[in-house]
């Protein structure tokens, strides 16, 4: 089981031909946006071709700039990867309630 934890904090000079992996940052903020992408486009009302890119676009940044501002705060008796998921999901909440003071919540017949 060590192994697969020393394989996921592999570092990010990974490379494959050009490609080169995102940081364990990039990672965890594209995972929980997409997840929270799917959830909310089910929520909110219009046309998901138009609120799944901008849900996205919302949630991502968001994700981000919670990241960013506290980056410098360390929670105690944890370590990086958790404090990096909990700022995540702390800017993918802030994100989602901005969502949906700007889309209301979708009836089920708009589908």
């Amino acid at each position: 089981m060590s192994d697969l934890f020393n394989l996921l904090r592999m570092p990010a000079s990974l490379s494959l031909g050009s490609w080169s992996s995102p940081s364990q940052l990039m990672l965890v903020v594209f995972i929980y946006t997409t997840i929270a992408t799917i959830v909310m486009t089910r929520i909110v009302s219009g046309a998901r071709t138009v609120t799944g890119p901008v849900t996205y676009w919302v949630l991502f940044s968001s994700a981000l700039a919670a990241n960013r501002f506290l980056a410098e705060y360390r929670l105690p008796g944890i370590g990086e990867l958790q404090n990096q998921m909990i700022f995540t999901t702390a800017g993918v909440i802030v994100g989602s309630l901005f969502l949906l003071l700007v889309f209301r919540a979708g009836s089920r017949a708009e589908g």
